[in-house]
């Protein structure tokens, strides 16, 4: 029969509250620092498209977030709340939260005759504020896709 030390459990007890809390500590400050890592890149494809009016030719070999997005075919910009987003081709999750999307089969940023693409987007993200103050938008302010 094994007798255990109520001390030792205690012991054991605290070492454990101290992993998680340090975990939680952890993934609490690395979350800051992703979000500005996403501002960072964002603000570097707008700042490519605004240089040449298109998706700048860049080295992205070593960025993997950059070779999953794809190259932003447009910007969003709205004025009225000081939003300027890059727009991509499709919605899939990751470049919902990095920009916002065209969806599949509604046209292309272009428009034209017929067409009318559907732009969608997230509000509620940790890291960015994206389409958040989307609300306070009034009817017949402007916005403009590049």
């Amino acid at each position: 029969m094994i007798i255990r030390h109520p001390k030792k459990k205690r012991i054991m007890g605290k070492w454990i509250i101290a992993f998680w809390l340090l975990s939680a500590v952890g993934v609490l400050l690395l979350m800051p620092a992703e979000a500005s890592v996403a501002k960072y890149q964002q603000n570097q494809q707008i700042a490519a498209i605004d240089r040449t009016g298109t998706a700048a030719e860049t080295d992205s070999s070593l960025d993997v977030a950059k070779i999953e997005l794809g190259d932003p075919v447009g910007i969003l910009t709205i004025p009225s709340i000081s939003l300027k987003l890059p727009i991509y081709d499709g919605t899939s999750d990751k470049i919902l939260e990095n920009g916002v999307g065209i969806t599949e089969g509604t046209g292309d940023i272009t428009g034209g005759n017929g067409k009318n693409p559907l732009i969608a987007g997230h509000s509620g993200l940790y890291k960015d504020n994206l389409f958040d103050d989307l609300p306070s938008v009034k009817k017949g302010e402007k916005f403009y896709i590049k």
